[in-house]
């Protein structure tokens, strides 16, 4: 519980990044691709890093895209902070990203084949 008596839950659901401002979001959608590096510095990071921590700290960050039907539908983010050290495991992390997409297509490929033999 943070601040106001938040959970920290609470305070990142709160977080509104708008698409087509300059963030590692925006970029995350348009390539479709993942992020991994330093965070660079810029209003929208730090609007978000001011109300889950970090602001001001040289962070390493990743924005790894879950995907379905080409369009990316979930952004799962991390970064380093607090501890500031150094990111590990990405590699296996961004390939359980890719298998969550792939289960996710599964998914909605399934209830839309549900849905026409339900209207058969």
């Amino acid at each position: 519980i943070g601040d106001e008596g938040k959970s920290a839950d609470e305070k990142v659901r709160e977080i509104r990044i708008p698409l087509g401002e300059q963030s590692i979001f925006d970029e995350v959608v348009k390539r479709g691709q993942p992020f991994i590096g330093r965070l660079p510095e810029n209003f929208w990071h730090s609007e978000m890093l001011r109300h889950i921590g970090g602001n001001g700290a040289p962070l390493s960050a990743f924005a790894l895209p879950m995907v379905c039907n080409d369009r990316p539908v979930f952004i799962f983010y991390g970064d380093n902070y607090p501890g500031l050290s150094e990111l590990t495991g990405l590699d296996e992390l961004v390939a359980l990203v890719n298998q969550a997409s792939v289960v996710l297509e599964k998914i909605v490929l399934e209830r839309m084949l549900n849905e026409i033999r339900h209207r058969a």
